[in-house]
């Protein structure tokens, strides 16, 4: 397979994107007499997502029956046909995910940072969760959204989105999405000297490694209340 940024499984295939050298290109694995070679890639298997564009793919998601391939500024559906060979259809344009990393799946739904601000997919429609702060997403100088990241709390039925307040900095800001509320809320950091690195839900627990001055610590974030000052 070629050096890749991600890479995903998929109805007996492994897709692999983010690949520097072909950028538009989502790269997929053969099926040798029906069976899986996830590792068996050759020159060939590759779909052009609309490289004439000028865009470059972001990231993926899975979801039921099919896959979303993101591009920063286009959203793609991969299906299979009856053989399993790979379809892609245009799904969205104007806008796409700026990462891989800002992508999540949770409740049968797509949620995703682009541009222009958070979204999510049910199935059959792209839904804008923020529209109440389309201004503040316009005011952000577009070239290190890419450094943003996103996890989901199932508990809580929430989804989080840790976006950096300027160039070459760690993400400063929350911003979560309640699945049973409409909107989106903002949580500012800064106010507790937080920058984050990751974040990484696990069992019932939502942990990040921060900085916070010059220290680099892991801990437990309440989205509610703010950060457990506790070192894990």
């Amino acid at each position: 397979p070629p050096i890749a940024t991600w890479a995903f499984p998929f109805d007996g295939r492994v897709y692999y994107g983010g690949v520097s050298e072909t950028p538009s290109h989502l790269w997929y694995s053969r099926l040798i007499d029906g069976t899986p070679a996830p590792e068996a890639v050759s020159s060939t298997n590759f779909i052009d997502v609309s490289s004439s564009d000028g865009d470059v793919l972001t990231g993926f998601a899975l979801a039921q029956d099919y896959a979303l391939i993101f591009k920063r500024r286009s959203i793609h559906m991969l299906t299979h046909d009856k053989e399993r060979n790979p379809v892609i259809s245009p799904l969205q344009s104007g806008f796409g995910a700026v990462s891989d990393r800002a992508i999540v799946q949770m409740s049968g739904q797509v949620f995703f940072l682009s541009e222009e601000g958070i979204h999510s997919f049910d199935g059959s429609r792209v839904n804008t969760l923020s529209r109440q702060m389309e201004r503040s997403f316009r005011l952000l100088p577009k070239a290190w959204l890419k450094e943003s990241f996103a996890w989901g709390d199932p508990v809580s039925r929430r989804v989080c989105f840790a976006i950096p307040s300027g160039p070459g900095e760690l993400p400063t800001t929350l911003l979560t999405v309640q699945l049973d509320l409409p909107g989106v809320e903002a949580l500012p950091l800064l106010s507790y000297d937080l920058r984050l690195r990751s974040a990484l839900y696990y069992k019932d627990r939502n942990l990040v490694c921060y900085d916070q001055g010059a220290a680099f610590n892991l801990g437990e974030l309440f989205v509610q209340d703010a950060i457990d000052g506790n070192i894990i």
